[in-house]
């Protein structure tokens, strides 16, 4: 893997990390819409068995996606620090 990392860092003008950023970034955005047209199937049944309004239901939605924008460099922080099994079994 370090010796595909060199070829690239010498192939491109630029940090090759920021190909590992702009994939990641697709790939949150194409599953938070995923998310979002999935929820909208639920939002009417949702607010007739809870008696909640629509309204309620796609704003805690929108909620979780903003705070993930928050949470999420916090997140890698402490995968990096304390590693990815121990960030996982604290976060359940």
């Amino acid at each position: 893997m370090k010796e595909f990392a060199k070829f690239i860092q010498k192939k491109i003008p630029f940090y090759y990390g920021w190909i590992i950023v702009t994939g990641s970034g697709s790939s949150m955005f194409v599953r938070n819409s995923a998310a979002t047209l999935t929820i909208a199937v639920f939002v009417y049944p949702m607010s007739e068995n809870l008696g909640w309004s629509r309204t309620v239901i796609v704003g805690a939605s929108s909620l979780a996606g903003i705070l993930a924008i928050f949470i999420s460099p916090l997140s890698g922080w402490l995968i990096q620090k304390y590693g990815t099994k121990i960030t996982l079994l604290i976060s359940v």
